[in-house]
């Protein structure tokens, strides 16, 4: 799970930065698309670091990055006014596993309910609201 830095721009979007990915930039007109975008964002990085060879960096904790910046006038530039948002990366092989489970009535209704709106089907609603699971905003 990589922190990402989320920056309102100049020009009304919205930037994002990875602390422990130097290079690893997103941005997205809207809050919602910054923080999907990176989430790609974060996976074609890694993925770049591994086909070149390199080790994925490990993430810091936000203490350890709070910790870091008292240190490190870099980095606490890149933090200071931002949101910080947890980017879980999930490495997709490529294949599907069938699984049953077990859900609350109620979240079964909201996933059934997008779906109907989207005019789409239950599973991909499911497999969307997975994905976007990968994030949430930490500050």
């Amino acid at each position: 799970m990589y922190i990402a830095a989320v920056h309102n721009a100049p020009d009304n979007c919205f930037g994002v930065s990875f602390p422990d990915l130097p290079g690893c930039v997103s941005a997205g007109d809207t809050l919602e698309n910054a923080k999907k975008n990176a989430i790609e964002a974060v996976s074609l990085h890694l993925s770049g670091m591994e086909q070149d060879g390199d080790a994925n960096p490990l993430p810091r904790t936000l203490d350890q990055l709070y910790a870091d910046a008292k240190k490190d006038e870099d980095l606490a530039g890149e933090l200071g006014g931002s949101v910080l948002v947890d980017i879980r990366h999930v490495v997709e092989l490529g294949k599907v596993s069938r699984v049953d489970i077990m859900i609350d009535a109620g979240r079964l209704s909201a996933i059934d309910n997008e779906a109907h709106r989207r005019g789409s089907e239950r599973i991909r609603s499911f497999k969307r609201r997975c994905k976007e699971s990968n994030l949430r905003s930490i500050t």
